[in-house]
């Protein structure tokens, strides 16, 4: 199965911490994010794994190796702009998860509602709130999505939310939220 990770963001929310280290690289429980997010995607079968990077892209390439496909944009296109670029690697439904974000969430099952839902979008959340994951149809790809948008900015009216109550969820895109993923995670940093 596919999934799009979106690794290509600055972090400039992040202050110093990302000066010299692209986010997916930041420590979280003595590894880099990136691992967090693609241990929770092969646990749910998720073996072919695009990710868009810019941003200090150098360093992402030397850690992960072949583990993924890169897509580089030298300008970000938001989240709406890369799934359209990335339209024909898609073969069916895409997963797209946010690469800052970890959480404990059951792709299978998302992926399941998904596919029974009636809308274009499946967007994971826990109260209504996006934990940092979408299922797409495949049909949508190019003709909906736009470069430099949001998901939901195109794809207004179409957008299910899945809600899973008991999910785990931590984006570290503050100083704030990155202390809080570490000591859940654990104490060990790097």
């Amino acid at each position: 199965m596919k999934a799009l990770v979106l690794a290509g963001g600055i972090g400039s929310h992040l202050g110093d911490i990302t000066k010299y280290t692209p986010k997916s690289l930041v420590d979280v429980a003595g590894r880099p994010v990136i691992d967090h997010v693609l241990w929770q995607l092969a646990q749910h079968g998720y073996t072919e794994i695009i990710m868009n990077v810019s941003y200090l892209y150098g360093q992402i390439i030397r850690y992960l190796g072949d583990r993924v496909v890169y897509f580089y944009e030298p300008m970000l296109l938001n989240t709406a702009g890369t799934v359209n670029n990335l339209a024909d690697w898609f073969d069916r439904d895409i997963l797209v998860v946010n690469g800052d974000t970890i959480n404990n969430a059951d792709y299978t099952k998302l992926a399941k509602e998904h596919k029974e839902g009636l809308m274009d979008v499946t967007v994971l959340s826990k109260n209504n709130k996006c934990a940092g994951a979408y299922m797409i149809y495949k049909t949508l790809a190019k003709e909906n999505f736009e470069v430099g948008k949001r998901i939901d900015e195109c794809i207004e009216g179409h957008v299910f939310y899945y809600n899973q109550p008991d999910i785990v969820y931590h984006d570290i895109g503050t100083p704030e939220k990155l202390t809080i993923a570490r000591n859940y995670y654990g104490k060990k940093t790097r």
